[in-house]
């Protein structure tokens, strides 16, 4: 007879092995009761190292593969297209089952396949622990890409095409060096990463469930035409490293109300559509650079939200015809820019600041050769027309 002992913090993913040989087990609680607490037994076996390559999957009413309870799996070089009828029309579905029945998928590889025309998904990641999803052209214009559930962990995404295909994590992911165009991400974490990954005509859309359970770095979001794309933030805030968005949308490149205290480092905004400009949410910027397009008047950066806005060391560059460069009006906005710089083209503010609890401006440099008007101010605090209104700044020092 064989012995394991294991003290373990179970989660609904935990296995715990019996030893061949075992004829009986106990379990041992350090405790008399758990509120809402239960334990399932299950002898299952899976499906294991299991290869499926150089092969067609069509026509199919639900799918065309389960990974139902497998272990080392591969999938690679095939093609998947035209699932349709019956939920969830996909290309693969890892999806085992795992707190219902026992099955559990790990180690799964989707490598180098060619999905379209599917009805719902290309690939759902379940549940399970441990994927690799490379290479694959996600091609199933209008529906979802690739779907990462609350259940599955450890999953690993890299160099994929979404290609007009949607994109949705929930859980436990890291992207690296993928493309999406024609479409928009669904991200709300926590524990996602996103590392170097190309946008066209898309929108990146985050709204964590935690703070700082999503971390994006080097991302480039390009917009050749007037669509609606770009980046939006909502929900607890987030990390963002090295992001550069380029071109003009129909609305606005940034948008969002996410909580006080995201943290972006190196963001460019180069180009934003001057007629309805950017909202940003608070936190700090430090060396961002935002650049005007060249239509539109009142289009401005706009800082709307309660909580702490701090710029340092940032470039701010305004349109000629552009009326207010940075516009912050929230009674409960605290406003801090330093070490920053403002160019403008024309008659612009370059700050104004309508409403806020507490603003500070310090060593900025500001450059307006292109004044043809003296009535401008290149900084304004309160707004002449609300001076008796409730709201006013309450502190500022320059």
């Amino acid at each position: 007879m064989a012995y394991s002992s294991r003290k373990l913090r179970l989660k609904g993913e935990n296995q715990i092995p019996i030893p061949e040989g075992a004829d009986h087990f106990y379990l041992a609680f350090n405790q008399s009761t758990a509120k809402g607490a239960y334990f399932e037994y299950w002898n299952r076996t899976v499906s294991k190292d299991v290869v499926v390559t150089n092969s067609e999957f069509a026509f199919n009413r639900r799918q065309g593969i389960t990974v139902g309870g497998a272990d080392n799996v591969l999938i690679s070089n095939s093609t998947f297209h035209d699932m349709k009828g019956t939920a969830p029309q996909s290309g693969i579905d890892v999806e085992g089952g795992f707190e219902v029945n026992g099955y559990f998928n790990s180690n799964i590889t989707i490598q180098n396949n060619d999905f379209y025309n599917n009805a719902a998904y290309d690939v759902i990641l379940f549940d399970g622990k441990g994927a690799k999803v490379e290479g694959n052209h996600l091609g199933s214009k209008g529906v979802i890409g690739l779907a990462v559930s609350n259940p599955f962990s450890e999953a690993a995404i890299t160099d994929n095409h979404f290609d007009g295909t949607r994109l949705v994590a929930e859980n436990d992911a890291t992207f690296l060096g993928n493309t999406m165009n024609n479409s928009y991400t669904t991200i709300s974490g926590p524990n996602i990463k996103i590392d170097g990954m190309a946008f066209i005509d898309s929108t990146l859309s985050v709204s964590s469930k935690v703070a700082f359970g999503v971390e994006i770095s080097n991302v480039n979001i390009s917009v050749s035409k007037q669509v609606d794309a770009g980046f939006t933030i909502w929900g607890q805030p987030i990390r963002v490293r090295n992001m550069t968005i380029t071109g003009e949308p129909a609305l606005r490149s940034i948008t969002g109300g996410a909580a006080g205290g995201s943290i972006f480092e190196n963001l460019k905004v180069i180009g934003y559509n001057a007629k309805y400009g950017i909202s940003l949410s608070p936190g700090k910027y430090t060396g961002c650079q935002f650049v005007s397009g060249d239509t539109g008047q009142f289009g401005s950066i706009s800082l709307k939200l309660k909580g702490s806005y701090v710029f340092d060391g940032c470039s701010f560059e305004s349109s000629e015809a552009s009326a207010t460069n940075l516009l912050a009006e929230q009674p409960d906005l605290d406003l801090t820019i330093r070490n920053s710089t403002f160019e403008l083209l024309g008659n612009t503010q370059a700050v104004s600041v309508q409403a806020a609890k507490s603003v500070v401006l310090e060593n900025n440099t500001i450059t307006a050769e292109h004044l043809s008007s003296m009535k401008v101010e290149l900084i304004k605090i309160n707004d002449y027309w609300k001076r008796n209104e409730k709201h006013d700044v309450k502190k500022g020092c320059h």
